[in-house]
């Protein structure tokens, strides 16, 4: 990595230029240059305005969980244990993991649910909600308010910001 201050030429990975003792990371950090490469950079999780989690008990049953999806039109469910994120239950889990000739009313969504899920701050960056769902294949992802209560974000709110 050049140097921009005295042009020597430092080892990859170098805070500060070995030769002038410059800072020299943040050349190495993609700065946002316009349009949607800054939005994505620039922006936070809060800005895709995550929206309140509908939650379940993890004895809740699967019938209630497609209940309370259809009632709040939300593609998942978050699964509490008190007040701690258990699981997360989607729409994709119910197709995939269920078997739906069994009887819903007797099914737990704790035995469907995709336990210890990623939750991430609303103040976390934008670009961190992207990878996280991209490199886990994921389209709910739960998130932190700094006032501590659970909220979600999708795959379809990230592409909404993006269209913005």
């Amino acid at each position: 990595m050049k140097c921009p201050d005295c042009g020597h030429v430092n080892l990859p990975g170098e805070e500060d230029c070995s030769a002038c003792h410059a800072p020299i990371a943040v050349l190495s950090t993609p700065q946002p240059k316009q349009g949607m490469q800054k939005r994505i950079l620039e922006g936070s999780v809060r800005d895709l305005q995550p929206h309140d989690a509908a939650n379940l008990g993890v004895d809740a049953t699967l019938e209630q969980a497609v209940k309370l999806m259809r009632e709040k039109k939300v593609g998942c469910v978050l699964v509490m244990k008190g007040d701690a994120l258990a699981g997360i239950l989607t729409e994709r889990d119910l197709l995939l993991k269920s078997d739906l000739a069994s009887d819903i009313s007797r099914v737990q969504v704790a035995d469907v649910m995709r336990p210890n899920p990623e939750c991430i701050r609303e103040e976390e960056p934008l670009a961190y909600a992207f990878n996280k769902m991209s490199l886990h294949g994921m389209h709910h992802l739960a998130v932190r308010r700094s006032d501590g209560r659970l909220a979600v974000v999708s795959a379809r709110d990230l592409l909404r910001y993006l269209c913005e």
